[in-house]
């Protein structure tokens, strides 16, 4: 009997425990990491790592070891980090550079950040000659070695406690559609708190049409998507229905002479703007894509590029769609990475600049719509 009532304590104490678990994780994205000699052109004179874009310079690498030595000091045991995707630039001179590239970022970030690592795929890792195989051969058993299973393709979950993690490879869009819907579909009862992470964002001009039925099918479960790609930071808040669909970018991108002086802190970007200069882009490029058209000289050209006009106008609707229910937004100065704390209570999130002395940026999850 003793036995038996013993059994029954340890169980209801770790269902309490389980239904009320913090913790903390964080993550990181674009740090396009390369070294000079490994491209056609190098910057004369330089040493040490740096992004392809001749902007960034020498002083990028004590400043990435800083930043991940900080996000080791700040996490707790079973704390984790998320890295959303470009972590090298890629394009390379060739396979044997290319995967020398991949394996001198995965060791950097190895011997720096001392806890469990999760792989986003992005879209520069196997960009280049040799490329591919590359990617094949050193990050995508560095994606499975995440999942906790070997991988063709970079679609996976994990859980913590109650709360899922769902991670999408962007190549294809296809692909990460279908494994998103199969997950969605078989959960047995909806997660305390759901996460998306992928490289490229939903609330963008990235990929709208995909993006627009993915946040719907989201929002049931208000979840909070986490990504990269846009080389800057920022929150969303997509409402609908008395759900929300949280979309963040994190940019780990040191830009130009970069010396650890990057604070993350609220810009002034408004909600309208944002929606504007969302559009903009969108505008610019249906109208090129009509110009084609009318210029078309010959059938075949003219039919081309007529169906180049109907996906750019799709493109722009499903964005307008997606814009027209943000009712919430904040863009971040600065780059470094994002720390999430979680609990029953809800999702908080501090972007951390490079400026380690100054204190991050606060932001409580979903944002609060801006105009109620």
């Amino acid at each position: 009997m003793k036995k038996q009532l013993f059994s029954v304590l340890i169980l209801s104490a770790a269902f309490l425990l389980n239904a009320g678990e913090s913790y903390t994780f964080f993550a990181i994205s674009d740090t396009h990491f390369g070294m000079p000699e490994n491209y056609e052109k190098p910057t004369p004179g330089a040493k040490g790592w740096f992004c392809r874009d001749p902007k960034r310079t020498v002083t990028a690498l004590p400043v990435y070891r800083a930043v991940f030595d900080d996000i080791t000091a700040k996490a707790g045991e079973d704390s984790f980090l998320i890295q959303c995707g470009d972590l090298i630039d890629g394009r390379t001179t060739g396979f044997e550079v290319h995967k020398k590239e991949l394996v001198s970022a995965l060791e950097l970030l190895k011997k720096h950040i001392k806890i469990k690592i999760y792989h986003v795929n992005g879209n520069h890792e196997d960009f280049g000659e040799g490329g591919k195989k590359a990617f094949e051969e050193v990050l995508m058993p560095a994606i499975s070695e995440s999942a906790g299973e070997k991988l063709a393709y970079g679609n996976y979950t994990f859980s913590r406690g109650k709360d899922l993690f769902i991670v999408l490879d962007w190549r294809g869009r296809a692909k990460w559609m279908a494994f998103l819907k199969k997950t969605l579909g078989g959960l047995k009862e909806k997660p305390r708190h759901l996460f998306v992470a992928i490289h490229t964002p939903f609330i963008s001009n990235w990929n709208p049409v995909p993006s627009a039925e993915a946040v719907e099918m989201l929002l049931p479960y208000d979840a909070i998507v986490i990504s990269g790609h846009i080389h800057g930071n920022m929150i969303a808040t997509y409402e609908k229905d008395g759900h929300a669909v949280t979309q963040l970018t994190v940019s780990t991108r040191l830009p130009e002479k970069s010396e650890g002086k990057l604070v993350c802190a609220k810009n002034k970007m408004t909600l309208e703007k944002f929606r504007t200069l969302s559009l903009a882009r969108e505008e610019k490029d249906l109208q090129k894509a009509v110009q084609r058209a009318q210029k078309a000289a010959s059938d075949a050209q003219k039919t081309k590029f007529e169906r180049q006009q109907r996906t750019q106008e799709a493109k722009k609707a499903a964005l307008e769609k997606i814009l027209a229910n943000v009712t919430a937004y904040a863009g971040i100065s600065g780059c470094g990475y994002a720390k999430f704390e979680v609990s029953d209570g809800g999702v908080t999130v501090f972007y951390q600049g490079t400026d380690l002395a100054k204190k991050p940026a606060k932001f409580d999850l979903p944002l609060k719509p801006e105009n109620k």
